[in-house]
């Protein structure tokens, strides 16, 4: 009986390999491509782990804490508190402090540059005033695409950061009202816990920079990706000034976050430099936020423009962050994206391939959630 089984069974394979040879390669590389793709997934869950345990080694010993916090004040007024982090302390102090938020729309929003305005700084500086002024965005968290010295960024940084900084009361009393120079400003932000690992390369005796604190975003100092710094300015307002008389009105809350990218990185020799940099900006804003226990976040494209940076590197850094923390504490992220920072169209299938497969995943579609 077994024999006439076994031999009815090869008949009909080879009645069906004979009638349609391709039928069991098909079935064959069908079944091979779900094991690729369940061999993907596990091997994504691995490195997720490892990941995570590599994070844990590495920031134990960073501890929780800010290398330093200091409260800016001018004149006996205070205008906000300024920290610095590293990536290992503020996930430290996530994992410890925080839970995801409850109450908010997880989302990730891109807002392309509009039609009316042709040129880089024209979509910059109207995108930048229209989101600082935005109720929506009340006491939200901005990234800030500072330079490397944090003084310098307050007194002269141009582009989005001058658009940033003269929207708030901090920038308008340095830049506008008192006209700050570097050493002035050199002094409100240093702290002397802050040693010289984190105090300007370039700070001699007479220097702009003497006691500056910087970003540790230049040469061989970005090597090192915990060294990098994320600078805090919690508590800040925007300044809103009376259209006739020019005298401020009631402020609105916001929080600015400072990060740098790598500037002009030669293609191969800095990469990891460029990188680091672009890691440490968006890893460092979206675990700010969830440090202030502020659910919306309003970011912008760091290492364009003048920075000559890689476009992939950036949009890159932009996916893994958002993938990341915004998905597990439940922020909602609007980019500010300006594909002139780029070279225009040239970014265009890069921004299809990375934030319209980000929208559909995060957001159930491609299209934005109302913060």
């Amino acid at each position: 009986m077994s024999k006439k089984i076994v031999a009815v069974f090869l008949l009909s394979n080879f009645l069906l390999f004979a009638c349609k040879p391709m039928e069991p390669l098909k079935t064959n590389l069908g079944k091979l491509k779900d094991s690729l793709g369940e061999l993907k997934t596990k091997l994504g869950n691995l490195q997720s782990k490892l990941e995570g345990l590599e994070e844990i080694l590495v920031d134990q010993p960073y501890g929780d804490r800010a290398f330093a916090a200091k409260k800016i004040i001018i004149d006996g007024k205070e205008y906000c508190t300024c920290e610095f982090w590293n990536l290992p302390k503020l996930r430290n102090y996530v994992k410890k402090n925080k839970q995801p938020f409850s109450k908010t729309n997880r989302a990730f929003n891109v807002i392309d540059r509009t039609q009316n305005c042709d040129e880089y700084s024209d979509f910059t500086e109207k995108a930048t005033d229209l989101a600082m002024k935005d109720p929506k965005y009340r006491g939200a968290v901005f990234q800030l695409a500072a330079n490397d010295s944090v003084a310098g960024t307050w007194i002269s940084g141009g582009s989005h950061a001058g658009y940033v900084v003269e929207r708030t009361n901090l920038g308008q009393i340095i830049r506008n009202v008192k006209r700050y120079d570097y050493t002035d400003l050199n002094n409100f932000f240093y702290e002397p816990s802050l040693n010289e690992t984190y105090q300007h390369q370039n700070a001699t005796a007479d220097s702009w920079y003497k006691n500056g604190v910087c970003l540790n975003s230049l040469r061989e100092r970005a090597e090192n990706l915990n060294g990098i710094i994320i600078a805090i300015n919690s508590g800040a307002n925007l300044f809103v000034a009376d259209e006739k008389t020019g005298d401020e009105l009631k402020s609105m809350p916001i929080n600015v976050v400072l990060t740098a990218a790598y500037s002009r990185p030669k293609p191969g020799t800095d990469d990891q430099r460029a990188k680091n940099c672009l890691k440490a900006g968006y890893d460092g804003i979206l675990l700010s936020a969830i440090k202030l226990g502020v659910s919306k976040v309003v970011l912008t494209i760091i290492g364009g423009h003048v920075f000559l940076g890689n476009p992939d590197f950036t949009f890159a850094a932009i996916e893994q962050a958002v993938k990341k923390y915004a998905v597990k504490y439940n922020l909602n992220v609007t980019l500010y994206l300006d594909d002139a920072q780029f070279n225009g169209g040239a970014t265009q299938k890069l921004m299809d391939e990375r934030f319209k497969t980000l929208r559909r995943e995060i957001n159930g579609g491609d299209y934005n959630i109302e913060p």
